[in-house]
C-alpha cells in the first residue's frame, strides 16, 4: 500500500470517530428526553410558539457577541470561567433528571452537584482529549435534549 492511501485511511478514521460521536449524543438525547419531561425541565412553556425560535437566534448572537467583546478587551481567564460554568450548569441538568427517578431527592441533588464539580474539576486538572470529549458529550445531550423537548415540530 502506498503512502498515500495510507494517509488517507489515517484521515478518515478520525472523521468516522467524530461522526459516531454526533450518533451518540443524539442517541443519548433521546433516552433522556422522558426523564427531562418528567422533571419538568424545558425551556418554554409553549413549543409551538414560533418567537421561541426568535428567542433562541437572539440568545446565541448576544452570548457569541460577549464572549467576543470580553476575549477582545478583557481577560481571556474570564472566558474560561463562563465556559467552565455552563458546563457545570448543563451537566447538572444532565444528571439530576437521570438521578431523581433513580434515588430520593436530597441524594439525587447531591450526587448531580457531586458529579458535576467533577466533571468541572476534571476539565480544568486534566484537559486531556478523552475529558473534554466527555464534557462535549454531557453538554451536548443536556442541550439537544432540553431543545428538543421545549421545541415542537413546527
Amino acid at each position: 500500500m502506498s503512502n498515500d492511501n495510507k494517509e488517507k485511511q489515517t484521515a478518515i478514521f478520525p472523521m468516522f470517530l467524530m461522526g459516531g460521536l454526533f450518533v451518540i449524543i443524539h442517541l443519548l438525547s433521546i433516552v433522556i428526553a422522558k426523564p427531562f419531561e418528567d422533571t419538568g425541565l424545558d425551556a418554554f412553556e409553549n413549543p409551538n410558539a414560533p418567537e421561541n425560535l426568535i428567542f433562541i437566534f437572539v440568545i446565541l448572537l448576544t452570548s457569541t457577541l460577549t464572549i467576543l467583546v470580553i476575549a477582545k478587551y478583557w481577560k481571556k481567564q474570564f472566558i474560561q470561567i463562563i465556559i467552565l460554568g455552563s458546563i457545570a450548569y448543563t451537566s447538572f441538568f444532565v444528571f439530576y433528571p437521570l438521578l431523581i427517578s433513580a434515588v430520593p431527592y436530597p441524594l439525587s441533588l447531591f450526587l448531580s452537584l457531586t458529579a458535576s464539580a467533577v466533571l468541572v474539576i476534571a476539565l480544568i486538572k486534566f484537559p486531556e482529549w478523552y475529558i473534554i470529549n466527555l464534557c462535549g458529550i454531557v453538554v451536548g445531550v443536556g442541550a439537544i435534549g432540553i431543545f428538543g423537548i421545549s421545541l415542537s415540530m413546527l
